[in-house]
């Protein structure tokens, strides 16, 4: 088969494929092997479960049309429980036992950073959901910039006319980035802001920092959190009493859906599947439109496609067998090249500009900030 028939002119033709109207050989050739070190367990088990299936979404709708360049995918997935310090052994296993020929990760941007040089000494690439490590030479990544993510927080807060802004940072390195990012942004806006640190991502009970913003009287609190720690926000809020704002950071629609029974004035910032059908940049949509048509003759549910994550491992596998057609090779060397080449190329979840220069390639911002509104997800701010 060849990859780009799924994207011809940056849309996504996966719909017509799934529908069996186009047909293809079985794949022959030598498997391509994909290795997956992913949280199965832990904290961000609910982000990254979903990742997967994403991945393999597109794994079996790949070999089920010809493969890539006549060789089909075998994906291999090794659970790194939410630990960086797992996350490096399953690597190891991955590259050096299974000799995998493309690693893919998850969110957890401390593992992302422990195993980026185990991929630099391999010269394997590597396509994690998370933000870049200091030497991202074989690092690509299918999550937007951070400062997207806190732009946006800080942006909704501006429109809702807040003037004092409370700031909850994680203790994990996206935490604290995206925690200073939305410091600057509000201080740039004008805003006052009253921070509070180190929240451990299982933590059981953030009162103590909860209660530090409530009693400076801020008129809306952003956060950095990703996973359960949100619902053990929303449960504290609550019972403060008190119905300000908790504008939240990226997280699964059945988490923020959860969090918003317990305490109802809650936005987030969400990725076009989680507000589908209400995108509203047309080629995006379109996007949308296959990756949904696909998942649903898979049978996938709806609530992990519409996740915040399976569309990026959905886009991540199409990225790598894009360049692998591309290079005609599936040889680390020539995938890199080719990843770093690519004309500008619509997924599911952005459009991806990759360069040599830029391995988180997005000419904009594809998130936007959403709440629930009778049930639904809304969108609220942003394109």
């Amino acid at each position: 088969m060849k990859v780009q028939l799924l994207r011809a002119a940056g849309i996504a033709l996966a719909a017509l494929l799934a529908s069996g109207s186009l047909a293809s050989a079985a794949p022959s050739g030598p498997p391509i092997k994909i290795g997956v070190a992913a949280s199965l367990t832990g904290y961000l088990a609910s982000t990254d479960t979903n990742l997967v299936a994403g991945a393999k979404l597109a794994v079996d709708e790949i070999n089920k049309h010809g493969g890539v360049n006549g060789s089909p995918l075998e994906l291999t997935t090794l659970d790194i429980a939410s630990s960086a310090a797992t996350a490096v052994t399953a690597a190891n296993q991955l590259l050096n036992q299974n000799q995998v020929d493309v690693l893919l990760g998850g969110v957890s941007s401390a593992a992302t950073a422990a195993v980026a040089p185990l991929v630099n000494a391999h010269k394997v690439p590597y396509i994690p959901c998370a933000a870049l490590p200091a030497d991202p030479s074989w690092t690509f990544t299918t999550l937007p910039p951070v400062a997207f993510i806190a732009n946006l927080e800080v942006g909704y807060a501006k429109k809702l006319g807040v003037k004092t802004v409370g700031i909850l940072a994680g203790s994990t390195p996206y935490g604290q980035l995206i925690g200073k990012l939305l410091a600057d942004g509000a201080t740039a806006a004008g805003m006052t802001v009253v921070r509070s640190d180190g929240v451990d991502p299982t933590a059981t009970d953030v009162t103590p920092q909860l209660s530090k913003l409530i009693d400076a009287h801020v008129d809306a609190i952003l956060d950095s959190f990703t996973g359960p720690t949100h619902l053990v926000l929303a449960k504290n809020a609550a019972q403060t009493g008190k119905t300000i704002p908790l504008i939240m950071s990226t997280d699964t629609s059945d988490t923020v859906r959860q969090a918003t029974a317990i305490y109802p004035n809650i936005a987030f910032v969400a990725t076009s599947a989680q507000v589908y059908p209400d995108v509203t940049r047309a080629a995006l949509k379109k996007a949308d439109d296959a990756y949904f048509a696909v998942a649903k003759a898979a049978g996938l549910d709806e609530k992990i496609a519409s996740s915040d994550t399976a569309s990026r491992g959905y886009d991540a596998i199409y990225l790598y067998a894009h360049a692998v057609e591309a290079a005609k090779s599936h040889a680390g060397d020539a995938v890199k090249a080719a990843l770093e080449a690519m004309q500008p190329w619509q997924g599911a979840t952005a459009l991806y500009k990759i360069t040599a220069d830029n391995h988180a390639g997005f000419p904009y911002n594809p998130l936007l900030v959403a709440g629930f509104k009778q049930g639904k997800i809304a969108a609220l701010y942003g394109e």
